[in-house]
């Protein structure tokens, strides 16, 4: 059974793919590095090889999303595959677009492959080629969401912490959004577990999403930060104390929750971000 190799290469949410004139008329375009496993070769280093010999790019640290295998049809000859889906990242300064000879291949050397990055969003791929997309998009970006609590008009809640992994300075309830989970349950759920409040009717103030650096091939996520404002009741008190349910790095932290007037409040990292929203409507 013969082993291949499938390589998604991003750059932020765009993903590489090439189209190449010399292709048969039956080929489906467009198309992403692939090749078959050499003896004896792992999967990664077969993946950073490919991408070398198809798109000119020295790319580093590949990260195998899963392996399937499938049946296929090659120039009228049915194979049954063992194929490894491999994924890697391009820094910020590589080109939206080039043209590149293959150095390598019992098919396609000589060829000339004309690559481009378009978005990851909505693509899809021949062959089931995008087979791991769903994979990718999950690791690429990481959905979050930032709550602003309030009481009355004219206070918010934040919280002061011990957290050596948050930032120094006023926080907000945030937190990540679970896998199917919708952005306005997790800001509900998120406020519940971080602060002990137990609220309802989430008001969506808007999105930002938040590049890493790409200089390095090992910066790869994005950040999509969702805005909800919820109102406590009246009645909530000017401070607690709260220990905190559930997270994967913030679980049993005690956060140090109080009311503060929201004029000329300056919270912590991006968390600030969509307060003059917040203002307008309050």
């Amino acid at each position: 059974m013969a082993e291949k190799v499938v390589v998604y290469i991003t750059r932020g949410l765009e993903i590489l793919v090439f189209d190449h004139l010399e292709a048969e008329p039956d080929v489906p375009m467009p198309q992403v590095p692939r090749g078959t496993l050499e003896p004896g070769e792992d999967p990664l280093a077969a993946a950073v090889r490919e991408a070398r010999e198809e798109t000119g790019l020295e790319l580093r640290h590949p990260v195998l999303l899963g392996s399937a295998r499938r049946p296929h049809v090659f120039r009228g000859q049915a194979y049954d595959g063992l194929f490894h889906y491999a994924w890697l990242a391009a820094p910020a300064a590589t080109p939206d677009a080039w043209s590149h000879v293959v150095s390598h291949g019992e098919l396609d050397q000589g060829f000339t492959y004309h690559h481009r990055f378009v978005p990851l969003e909505g693509l899809a791929l021949p062959w089931d080629l995008d087979l791991f997309l769903p994979e990718l998009r999950a690791r690429l970006v990481r959905e979050r969401v930032v709550c602003y609590v309030t009481r009355g008009r004219r206070e918010l809640l934040v919280f002061g912490h011990d957290d050596p992994g948050l930032e120094p300075g006023w926080q907000v309830v945030a937190g990540g959004v679970e896998p199917d989970e919708d952005p306005a349950e997790a800001a509900v759920r998120e406020a519940w577990e971080e602060s002990g409040l137990r609220l309802q009717g989430p008001v969506y103030l808007g999105t930002r999403e938040y590049r890493p650096a790409l200089e390095h091939a090992r910066a790869r996520r994005v950040e999509r930060q969702h805005f909800f404002w919820l109102e406590a009741p009246p009645h909530a008190p000017d401070a607690w104390d709260h220990r905190v349910l559930n997270g994967e790095e913030d679980s049993g932290r005690v956060y140090r929750h109080r009311f503060m007037p929201i004029e000329d409040l300056e919270l912590a990292e991006e968390l600030g971000e969509l307060l003059p929203r917040l203002k307008e409507k309050l």
